[in-house]
């Protein structure tokens, strides 16, 4: 069982736009957000925030994307959910233990794949996909990717978790270092057979599911 809060549907995305360099990153909750965000605070005058619209609106046709192993960052975005929520720690290890279910609640735990989709499928936007550690080369602050809780997740509970990123699983292992669209990652994910047709049935809250 999948439990979302489906926010991905958002107006927008929030792009950090570098005018020195033309470049443009987007923001992905547990993938260097508050990195990028420091780096507007700190030069001011050469990264700025814009919404998805307003990057559109400048002709730059490339996105800089920078991913992280899926099931690492899903697992810091469940830390990351206890410290901003209040939730105990052993209320997610028994929903994803004992109860075997796979909690996505907000933009810290849901696939980094949907946070492309937010352009629309149609979208012919391409997207430099790169790893987040490279992010270090815009920055001197050294980026955090642990965390001090350690959760207890069963070896099945993991399978659940790896099963229910197959898009970013896809995302990660198959287009790290390439530059793409949508309808490339999305042609690979319906090579994914079995998680297609078990979600199609989530087709009307995820339109790329539609044709696949």
């Amino acid at each position: 069982m999948l439990c979302l809060l489906n926010n991905f549907v958002s107006p927008h995305n929030d792009i950090v736009l570098d005018l020195q360099s033309n470049q443009a990153y987007l923001l992905i909750q547990k993938c260097g957000t508050q990195t990028l965000l420091h780096l507007t605070r700190v030069k001011p005058s050469r990264f700025v925030v814009i919404s998805s619209e307003e990057f559109l609106q400048t002709g730059i046709d490339t996105l800089t994307v920078f991913v992280r192993e899926p099931i690492k960052r899903y697992i810091s975005g469940i830390c990351t959910q206890m410290k901003i929520y209040g939730i105990n720690q052993h209320v997610f290890e028994n929903l994803l233990n004992v109860i075997n279910t796979v909690p996505v609640f907000d933009t810290h735990t849901m696939p980094q794949f949907w946070f492309l989709l937010r352009f629309g499928i149609d979208s012919t936007l391409k997207f430099k996909i790169v790893e987040l550690s490279s992010l270090a080369n815009l920055t001197d602050t050294k980026l955090n990717q642990s965390s001090d809780v350690k959760l207890n997740i069963s070896d099945q509970a993991l399978s659940k978790i790896d099963y229910a990123m197959t898009d970013d699983i896809v995302l990660y292992n198959q287009f790290l270092n390439k530059t793409v669209t949508l309808p490339e990652i999305i042609d690979c994910i319906s090579d994914e057979t079995d998680y297609c047709n078990e979600n199609k049935k989530y087709k009307n809250i995820f339109p790329y599911l539609r044709d696949i």
